[in-house]
């Protein structure tokens, strides 16, 4: 029954029972403050529940990411993370949110050390020796991957990732309000189907990558992806062109002379080519990563056991 309806059927049955019009009049107003509160109670259930479920599909849809064919190498950030590309105001990291973290789009080299620690114990007048069982770990993690960037779309994702990786080895530190004094954050490396690296928990110790001089360079301007076409250099038009107005125009631009003895400068004092806003990238470059693996503390003493590693159940757990 609509709301009106049922404020009038309460009036003439409230008028029938003897009360007065103030009365009835109040008990309407009261009834209907009491069905506003109820649909807000029940919207606001709505929302929490809807949100609730969408977390729990993401995190179903990041587990399940390993079975459903895609097993390329990924590292991104933790479930639940505000910061670096997951920022909505951060432009420059924008494609990484897309794609939720770094995608490798070459098969990288991945070497990973385990190792078991023994300390030797020497047998007077005996020909071998003992050892003491010490402690085990995972060592570092070492990553060289290869990207390349053949338009402006994958160079705005290269420059993405090679800030998002410089980014990570940073602490919240000075003006940050919400997270000062924590350290870089923790990022999730997966990769190679569900029994390699399955959103294992790891740190960015180092990241190494190098600009080659014997490859193209792509310009990209990351606030506008690189499809702000009123933003690139104008075409010069070749029609036409003698040898005499190539002259003209070079002596009449007040250009300096080259090779004088002396001149250092270079031209570059007003901006790298009057770019503005603008960023270059390799059409082909090498990256290496130093990755250490994390365990907590409640991990290992609580849900760690050697059987169920052997099985390989911890492995969906992000045990290493």
């Amino acid at each position: 029954m609509p709301t009106e309806q049922a404020a009038e059927l309460f009036i003439q049955n409230a008028s029938a029972a003897g009360l007065g019009v103030a009365e009835s009049e109040a008990a309407r107003v009261s009834g209907e403050a009491a069905e506003t509160q109820a649909a807000n109670a029940e919207a606001a259930q709505d929302a929490a529940g809807k949100e609730i479920a969408q977390q729990q599909f993401t995190l179903q849809q990041r587990n399940n990411t390993t079975t459903q064919g895609d097993w390329r190498v990924r590292i991104r950030l933790l479930p639940g993370a505000s910061y670096l590309y997951r920022d909505s105001v951060n432009y420059l990291m924008q494609p990484l949110r897309d794609s939720d973290g770094v995608v490798f789009p070459y098969v990288p080299t991945i070497t990973t050390n385990y190792v078991a620690r023994y300390d030797p114990y020497e047998l007077v007048h005996a020909n071998y020796r003992g050892f003491f069982y010490k402690n085990s770990h995972v060592g570092e993690i070492q990553i060289n991957g290869t990207f390349t960037a053949q338009d402006t779309a994958e160079a705005t994702y290269l420059l993405a990732v090679i800030h998002f990786f410089r980014s990570c080895t940073k602490m919240f530190y000075g003006q940050d309000s919400e997270f000062r004094g924590s350290p870089p954050p923790l990022v999730e490396l997966s990769g190679y189907g569900e029994f390699q690296f399955n959103n294992h928990p790891c740190l960015v110790s180092n990241f190494n990558y190098t600009l080659p001089n014997g490859v193209d360079y792509i310009r990209v301007s990351p606030n506008n992806q690189g499809v702000n076409l009123s933003n690139r250099r104008n075409p010069i038009s070749t029609g036409g062109v003698t040898l005499d107005s190539v002259a003209n125009r070079l002596t009449n631009n007040n250009l300096t002379r080259g090779a004088e003895p002396g001149r250092i400068d270079l031209g570059f004092s007003q901006g790298v080519n009057g770019t503005g806003q603008t960023s270059y990238v390799p059409t082909k470059m090498e990256i290496q990563l130093t990755m250490l693996p994390v365990q907590t503390r409640e991990q290992v003493s609580k849900g760690f056991r050697l059987d169920e590693f052997a099985r390989g159940n911890l492995l969906r757990g992000g045990f290493w």
